[in-house]
Protein backbone atom coordinates (compact mmCIF):
# COMPACT_ATOMS: atom_id res chain seq x y z
CA UNK A 1 0.00 0.00 0.00
CA UNK A 2 0.78 3.36 -0.94
CA UNK A 3 0.20 6.95 0.47
CA UNK A 4 -0.04 9.64 -2.11
CA UNK A 5 -0.11 12.69 -1.94
CA UNK A 6 -2.14 14.11 0.27
CA UNK A 7 -4.02 17.54 0.37
CA UNK A 8 -6.99 19.34 2.59
CA UNK A 9 -7.57 21.67 -0.03
CA UNK A 10 -9.80 19.96 -2.94
CA UNK A 11 -8.75 21.57 -6.11
CA UNK A 12 -9.61 19.45 -8.49
CA UNK A 13 -6.74 20.32 -10.69
CA UNK A 14 -4.07 19.58 -7.96
CA UNK A 15 -6.13 15.92 -7.86
CA UNK A 16 -5.32 15.58 -11.81
CA UNK A 17 -1.66 16.53 -11.38
CA UNK A 18 -1.12 13.79 -9.05
CA UNK A 19 -3.77 11.35 -11.73
CA UNK A 20 -1.51 12.00 -14.16
CA UNK A 21 2.31 11.85 -11.79
CA UNK A 22 0.85 8.05 -10.41
CA UNK A 23 -0.25 6.82 -14.07
CA UNK A 24 3.85 8.10 -15.90
CA UNK A 25 4.48 5.35 -18.33
CA UNK A 26 7.54 3.74 -16.47
CA UNK A 27 7.49 5.59 -13.56
CA UNK A 28 4.25 5.90 -12.38
CA UNK A 29 3.83 5.01 -8.71
CA UNK A 30 0.32 2.57 -10.02
CA UNK A 31 2.58 0.60 -12.82
CA UNK A 32 2.07 -2.72 -12.66
CA UNK A 33 -1.31 -2.43 -10.40
CA UNK A 34 -4.35 -3.22 -11.19
CA UNK A 35 -6.65 -0.74 -8.50
CA UNK A 36 -6.55 2.22 -7.22
CA UNK A 37 -8.62 2.61 -3.91
CA UNK A 38 -10.00 5.68 -2.79
CA UNK A 39 -12.32 6.86 -0.30
CA UNK A 40 -15.79 9.27 -2.03
CA UNK A 41 -13.98 12.69 -1.00
CA UNK A 42 -15.84 15.35 -4.13
CA UNK A 43 -12.06 15.54 -5.03
CA UNK A 44 -12.03 12.44 -6.78
CA UNK A 45 -13.62 14.09 -9.80
CA UNK A 46 -14.72 12.10 -12.88
CA UNK A 47 -11.82 13.51 -14.72
CA UNK A 48 -9.10 12.24 -11.62
CA UNK A 49 -10.82 8.45 -12.26
CA UNK A 50 -10.08 8.77 -16.26
CA UNK A 51 -6.80 9.70 -15.93
CA UNK A 52 -5.98 6.85 -13.40
CA UNK A 53 -8.31 4.54 -15.97
CA UNK A 54 -5.66 5.53 -19.11
CA UNK A 55 -3.21 4.03 -16.94
CA UNK A 56 -4.82 1.20 -16.76
CA UNK A 57 -5.37 0.99 -12.94
CA UNK A 58 -8.86 0.92 -11.85
CA UNK A 59 -10.12 3.33 -9.66
CA UNK A 60 -12.29 1.76 -6.99
CA UNK A 61 -14.14 4.08 -4.10
CA UNK A 62 -14.55 2.76 -0.80
CA UNK A 63 -17.85 1.41 0.45
CA UNK A 64 -19.97 3.93 2.51
CA UNK A 65 -19.80 3.32 6.40
CA UNK A 66 -22.99 3.05 8.64
CA UNK A 67 -22.72 4.73 11.94
CA UNK A 68 -25.32 3.75 14.18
Amino acid sequence: MDIAGITVHRISHWMEQMARIVTMEGCGALRDCRYLLHDRDTKFTISFRVIIKSGQAKPLPLPLTVRI
